[in-house]
């Protein structure tokens, strides 16, 4: 379970067992995180909130959405790299 997490939505987990997921905190608010191994990669947009992580490949690229600031309508956006 993610530190803080009142609830843990996992999305996906790829060959590597890297798991794509979002957590909510107390306060209702979503937010993203790539667990691997024993640790946890917490993941949030600095331009909005509602981050989550929806997917993660085996080239650990994640794909994910976010509500940018003054906005109500979900981006998507894409991460690439080795965590």
């Amino acid at each position: 379970t993610v530190p803080g997490a009142v609830t843990t939505a996992v999305h996906s987990i790829n060959n590597l067992d890297e798991i794509a997921l979002s957590w909510f905190d107390s306060s209702g608010l979503e937010h993203g995180a790539v667990h691997v191994g024993t640790q946890y990669f917490l993941i949030d947009d600095p331009a909005g909130t509602g981050t989550g992580i929806e997917t993660i490949n085996d080239f650990s690229t994640i794909v994910g959405k976010y509500v940018p600031s003054g906005d109500s309508q979900p981006q998507g956006f894409e991460g690439f790299g080795r965590l």
